[in-house]
């Protein structure tokens, strides 16, 4: 598992054999497989969380891929989103060392499902207590994500590929810099 789990891609045979005994060929029976959308949920929570804590792009994008890989690598792994979506972030805020404390993570986490869209919110009014009861469940989900990258931390980043070709390509930067 330690070689395969270093492939930066891999084709869609691979995922569907690793999802699946069944030969699946559809793109949109690939995307409704409920490891799919459990891990499409956990990257948006990845996305939002890293986006409120300001962590680089490059961070976000290397807890996606972690998301991916625990769903591709463990798909019977029976862990919620939010708790995968946080755990993942955590460790490529390790991977990538973008410094910030567990509990702001947990407590960006907490507030991104307790308070309303487009309300404001203050990540220390979060009770301690609430943050304690989540670490439990967030650094055990942690352990899942170090086992599905073979505790190997490195990592590499296939976005850099496309800048690389967008650069090769005199694509302005200013299009290529769009993030979101």
């Amino acid at each position: 598992m330690a070689s395969s789990s270093r492939r930066t891609f891999m084709t869609r045979k691979a995922i569907e054999s690793r999802l699946s005994s069944s030969e699946t060929t559809d793109r949109t029976e690939l995307l409704a497989h409920p490891s799919m959308v459990s891990a499409t949920k956990s990257c948006i929570l990845a996305k939002e969380v890293g986006r409120s804590l300001g962590f680089p792009a490059r961070t976000i994008a290397t807890a996606q891929l972690l998301v991916h890989r625990v769903h591709i690598f463990q798909p019977s792994s029976t862990v919620s989103s939010s708790d995968l979506g946080a755990a993942c972030l955590l460790v490529a805020a390790k991977m990538e060392e973008t410094i910030k404390r567990v509990r702001d993570i947990l407590a960006h986490t907490y507030l991104l499902f307790a308070t309303p869209v487009g309300t404001e919110f203050e990540p220390h009014s979060v009770p301690a207590s609430v943050t304690d009861k989540m670490r439990h469940s967030v650094l055990a989900v942690e352990q899942t994500v170090l086992d599905a990258i073979g505790f190997d931390f490195r990592t590499a980043h296939p976005h850099l590929l496309f800048v690389k070709l967008a650069q090769m390509a005199r694509v302005p930067q200013d299009t290529t810099a769009r993030t979101g």
